[in-house]
């Protein structure tokens, strides 16, 4: 997440849109962490 955090603030995101992208990026990465083995 700080490395994230780091993006953020380097390509100058706007506050207003912080939120939601920091959002995303932990629904990315929880469902990376719990992807069903059994799916095809």
């Amino acid at each position: 997440m700080e490395v994230f955090e780091r993006c953020l603030t380097l390509n100058d995101i706007p506050d207003s849109q912080k939120d939601s992208l920091r959002d995303a990026y932990g629904q990315i990465l929880y469902n990376l962490r719990h992807e069903d083995k059994q799916a095809e």
